[in-house]
């Protein structure tokens, strides 16, 4: 079965880039950006040619190939696990700080509740955000009107236990 990938074009990739740095805060990603389908987007850190693509794809599965790095959604881009740390340096704005309790719960794969004085400083935010504890970006949330944060930490990076 073929993977149908697109790579952004300067316009695309312009237009994602705005989107970035509106809401995290990054004005710039190195590499080639594929599309997969609608809305999920992959890093390859060199440049690469539609026709040197599609022999790579041809020999790999595009998905195997660079990393992914975020998915597009309706209401806003989630930053992949990995992005959020590549990235690290770049990320400014939406930034969620947490407690070690709740970073452990997070890192174990739970939502966090934040605590009413943190709803409180971050009642401006909503939506997809990239969580800080103790100087150190650890993942993207999704921050709903109860106050909770939504978990996308992959499975097989959870903490067990």
């Amino acid at each position: 079965m073929t993977t149908h990938f697109k790579i952004l074009g300067d316009n695309d990739r312009k237009e994602l880039l705005k989107k970035l740095n509106e809401q995290f805060g990054i004005t710039k990603v190195n590499g080639t950006l594929l599309t997969l389908g609608q809305d999920k987007v992959r890093l390859l850190t060199a440049d690469i040619s539609p026709d040197n693509l599609d022999l790579l794809g041809s020999i790999v599965h595009i998905e195997i190939s660079g990393f992914y790095l975020l998915k597009i959604e309706k209401d806003g881009i989630r930053l992949s696990h990995d992005a959020v740390n590549i990235l690290r340096g770049q990320i400014t704005k939406n930034i969620i700080n947490i407690d070690p309790e709740q970073e452990l719960e997070w890192l174990k794969g739970h939502d966090v509740l934040l605590n009413k004085e943190q709803e409180a400083g971050y009642n401006n935010i909503k939506g997809f955000i990239v969580l800080k504890s103790d100087n150190e970006l650890i993942g993207c949330g999704k921050l709903g009107n109860d106050g909770r944060i939504r978990n996308f930490v992959p499975k097989e990076r959870r903490l067990k236990g």
